[in-house]
């Protein structure tokens, strides 16, 4: 039987993990429709990039993304010193309720962050009303 513990690691890991890779690349796409940029070259380059190195790229480009996304590698800086511990530290840590309560928080404002990303990308792609429905 699993712990506790172990399942809000889990859950913390695929919330950080799932909207780094996945909507980092969305908006970085994004992006590119807003500038009439999403050829092959685009999606190569998207491919080739770090996900850091996309949101650097994305910041470079779209200036308003630049201050959530700043608060985002923040808030992944945190996550990353938290999930570099002995797994068994983590876990015991995650088992406090006070201590599960902040690491929540975290990857909400990580989620926060994620989510004005993409709501000022997909705007600028025209986009909005296509990721809604």
């Amino acid at each position: 039987m699993r712990l506790e513990g172990e399942l809000r690691l889990d859950l913390l890991k695929l919330r950080f993990n799932r909207l780094w890779t996945c909507f980092n690349g969305l908006a970085y796409l994004l992006a590119g429709v807003a500038e009439g940029l999403v050829t092959k070259q685009h999606v190569l380059r998207m491919v080739a990039l770090s996900p850091i190195e996309r949101a650097r790229d994305l910041a470079t480009k779209l200036p308003e993304t630049r201050e959530p996304l700043t608060a985002m590698l923040a808030y992944y800086g945190e996550f990353l010193e938290l999930a570099n511990r002995e797994k068994s530290d983590i876990v015991a840590y995650l088992e406090d309720r006070d201590a599960n309560k902040r690491a929540r928080a975290l990857g909400e404002r990580f989620g926060d962050g994620m989510a004005k990303v993409i709501d000022i990308t997909s705007e600028r792609a025209g986009a909005q009303r296509f990721l809604l429905l």
